[in-house]
């Protein structure tokens, strides 16, 4: 018991500091039966099988249920409070959401945070980027309304580590990080990671490391990639499946698409939003909970059908990878956000939160350099095709030239020959030459990228007695234009790999109107 008496000193009981008042202590938790017992939790979400949801001044749960009581040993303000009626709510926030995407996307998020422990999705979030006056952090204040007031929102100024615990705090709920630019550039990448992967870094004095998930809205005028290229790094697929960039302005009202009656400009309009949401807040998050512990199996089925028919909807075809996974987290979003308009949460019409989350998805994709080729495909066909465009004769020798008249290449990565049958030139790498270019990549993907595309020769399949089966090689065998008597097995890219890009279709447009 000596621990329990130093653990309970600490914690400010005082009395247990003689050998009776500690042993008449013991004789208490000894022989008096428990007649209830109560649940601790540091930790907001969901607990007791997901059959509760904690929050630091509630416990919502069935009837029956278990009592769950958040502790927290690092008390903050988090925002988590009540004000006003639903029905203000709808009429006075939730209203600006109807025919602009970005508020509605921003609320619809408020309400699916809580659904991807349940679902098993994970973490990651949505930034908003643009220039600033353009009524982003009114977004997030849009957003954090459906949980609180406006202390729901946190910002970037921090270190990796002081937001390891503010995403802790707001585990199963979501998480608004206002002005990206405040954070130091070389953490933000390690911090997307950390944000979205839910772990924070392990620690001495910890036996497990505190775990979350969460769905996270951030603003800033820079993207991911700006800031890191800032400091000379480049941002990867992991960065951008994370943290999903959505241009903040819709047109000429900022981030709104449309003006709703009685307003005559969007400045109006935007501190409507910000007096509005600083007024009415905190009741739909509540009543959305409630609903769902009685109803989560239907619900949780509902949702599964709602994301297939958006992904049947609005992903192509030939659409890579990353976007398969990103859509999934628009495809919740919007699925959720039908689900909290069905129970009448949100005041809008039904099918508002496919269309208006849908255009948001659409924003994004038309501004990815390509739809079919994943990020890595795509900086490896930009990395071969950037290497040829600056250096070009300067280092590659050309086989036509006569010995006498062929400039000099003094570092040299291979040969040019004309291939007339393609019509175009091929650039030959030298097998070392051809590593250092696209040393950093992944030697597998670039082939079959270049593959993918046409860009590159090979040599034909062969069957192999000695391996008994058929070779496929990544290599072309030319003759040296150097050596008389010679060959040499290279990395031949076609002339045509310049043209990469120059003749892809032009992104849809995003309509300035939506419909109501």
């Amino acid at each position: 018991m000596t621990r329990t008496h130093s653990t309970l000193l600490n914690m400010g009981v005082r009395g247990l500091n003689t050998p009776r008042a500690k042993n008449l202590f013991n004789q208490y938790v000894q022989f008096n039966p428990v007649q209830e017992v109560i649940t601790c939790t540091n930790k907001t979400g969901w607990n007791l099988e997901n059959s509760v949801y904690v929050l630091p001044d509630r416990t919502i749960s069935p009837p029956d249920a278990k009592e769950v009581v958040y502790q927290s040993e690092i008390p903050a303000n988090l925002g988590y409070e009540q004000k006003g009626t639903l029905q203000e709510w709808k009429d006075n926030v939730s209203a600006f959401a109807v025919g602009n995407s970005r508020i509605c996307l921003a609320i619809c998020s408020a309400f699916a945070a809580p659904l991807l422990t349940l679902t098993g999705d994970e973490g990651g979030g949505f930034h908003f980027r643009g220039d600033s006056s353009q009524g982003k952090t009114r977004a997030l204040y849009a957003a954090g309304s459906v949980w609180g007031s406006h202390q729901r929102k946190q910002t970037w100024r921090a270190t990796s580590n002081g937001l390891e615990l503010t995403a802790y705090q707001h585990n199963d709920n979501l998480l608004l990080l206002d002005e990206m630019k405040e954070m130091q550039a070389k953490e933000i990448g390690a911090t997307v990671y950390m944000l979205a992967n839910g772990v924070a870094k392990k620690r001495m004095n910890e036996a497990v490391p505190r775990t979350w998930r969460t769905l996270f809205l951030s603003t800033g005028e820079l993207d991911i990639n700006t800031a890191l290229a800032s400091i000379g790094e480049k941002a990867y697929a992991g960065h951008h499946v994370r943290l999903v960039d959505i241009e903040a302005r819709c047109g000429e009202h900022g981030i709104f698409n449309v003006l709703l009656d009685g307003f005559s400009n969007s400045g109006e309009q935007a501190e409507a939003l910000l007096q509005n949401t600083n007024t009415y807040y905190g009741v739909a998050g509540i009543q959305f909970i409630e609903r769902l512990i009685l109803e989560k199996e239907a619900v949780l089925q509902a949702i599964k059908i709602a994301r297939k028919e958006f992904i049947e909807r609005y992903l192509p075809k030939d659409a890579n990878n990353q976007i398969g996974r990103v859509i999934n987290r628009f495809a919740l979003v919007a699925g959720v956000g039908e689900v909290a308009t069905l129970w009448g949460l949100t005041g809008w019409q039904q099918n508002t939160a496919f269309e208006l989350v849908g255009e948001c998805f659409k924003n994004w994709m038309y501004n990815q350099p390509s739809i079919s080729d994943s990020i890595e495909e795509q900086q490896a066909i930009e990395r071969v095709k950037a290497f040829i465009e600056k250096f070009n004769e300067s280092a590659f020798s050309r086989e036509d030239n006569h010995e006498n008249h062929r400039p000099k290449v003094i570092n040299k990565y291979g040969y040019i020959i004309d291939d007339f049958e393609a019509k175009t030139n091929l650039f030959c790498f030298q097998s070392g030459s051809f590593a250092e270019v696209i040393q950093g990549l992944d030697r597998k993907t670039v082939i079959n990228a270049l593959t993918k595309h046409g860009y590159i020769k090979k040599d034909k399949p062969y069957f192999s007695k000695k391996q008994q089966r058929t070779i496929s090689p990544n290599t072309y065998t030319i003759k040296r234009p150097d050596l008389d008597n010679g060959n040499a097995k290279v990395y031949a890219i076609y002339g045509t790999i310049l043209n990469h890009g120059h003749h892809e279709e032009e992104p849809e447009p995003e309509p300035t109107a939506l419909p109501a």
